[in-house]
């Protein structure tokens, strides 16, 4: 089997196009994943901010509409983490299926069917991910 070094994609673009660097622990690679450790702490953070406010009896909806764009931006770098960490997910077994692509078909039916669902065709994902602004979680609104 003839094996390649796959770049790693990091998680941050270049003038809005994907940038990747060679896998290794140089400096980049370090500050990546530096990066990707504040991004899952800073999803925690707020999923933890925003199930407070939705347990405050005085929240205003403002409030809530607030912590609900948190957490949707959370959720999407959160999603991307996983989906960079994934990349670097190495294939040893022989006949593994690539699964980077979303399932279709037959193969999308026995996975549903594993998880007790029935499920159809899903659509197409999103390939883009919100830029998320630098604000802490107590840097939320309140009142």
């Amino acid at each position: 089997m003839h094996e390649t070094t796959r770049l790693r994609r990091l998680p941050w673009d270049e003038d809005g196009r994907a940038a990747f660097v060679s896998p290794g622990d140089g400096f980049v690679n370090r500050l990546a994943n530096a990066i990707e450790v504040e991004i899952i702490e800073t999803a925690r953070n707020d999923a933890r901010r925003a199930l407070s406010l939705a347990r405050d009896p005085g929240v205003s909806r403002a409030e809530l509409l607030a912590a609900v764009q948190y957490l949707s931006s959370a959720v999407q770098d959160a999603a991307l983490v996983a989906d960079l960490r994934g990349e670097r997910l190495p294939v040893t077994e022989p006949g593994v299926e690539d699964l980077s692509e979303p399932l279709w078909g037959d193969a999308s039916r026995c996975v549903g069917q594993a998880l007790g669902q029935d499920r159809g065709q899903a659509g197409g994902q999103a390939d883009t991910v919100a830029a998320r602004p630098d604000t802490a979680v107590n840097d939320w609104p309140r009142g």
